[in-house]
């Protein structure tokens, strides 16, 4: 029994990111398949989120701008499925694999989420200078 329970206490863990998770997220779950739909209810939320965000910058960036963030977002996208498919590799044959794939998909968009609001200050920094955005950025060449 306490070995399940430190099982449950480490899938928490996994699914929201730890105590820090826990104050921002109003899910509660006691049983795996309830910690699943948490983990599910999250990534939804990271992902609409996500898609926001994303939509906001392509709507700044200029012809050039879009394809290369189609492009980055498509690379992460499959960077980041197969990332959390070999973190939740260890529960493969388990009933919390899909817990810890969600809670990784969950973290991993959040992550991505800072990374394109970065990218929007940054390019709404750059355009507020009055300084052009060049085609061509230091050490970034067309393939």
């Amino acid at each position: 029994m306490v070995k399940r329970g430190f099982l449950l206490l480490i899938l928490l863990l996994a699914c929201t990111g730890g105590p820090e998770g826990w104050a921002a997220e109003p899910c509660q779950a006691e049983t795996t398949v309830e910690m699943r739909d948490c983990a599910e209810q999250e990534l939804d939320e990271f992902e609409a989120t996500m898609a926001k965000t994303y939509h906001t910058l392509m709507g700044r960036l200029d012809d050039k701008g879009q394809s290369l963030l189609v492009q980055a977002q498509r690379s992460w996208q499959t960077f980041r499925n197969h990332h959390c498919l070999v973190e939740a590799d260890p529960m493969r044959d388990g009933s919390a694999w899909p817990l810890l794939y969600t809670g990784c998909l969950a973290r991993a968009t959040e992550t991505r989420i800072e990374q394109l609001k970065e990218s929007l200050e940054a390019y709404s920094a750059y355009t507020q200078t009055g300084q052009p955005v060049t085609d061509e950025e230091p050490g970034v060449s067309d393939p």
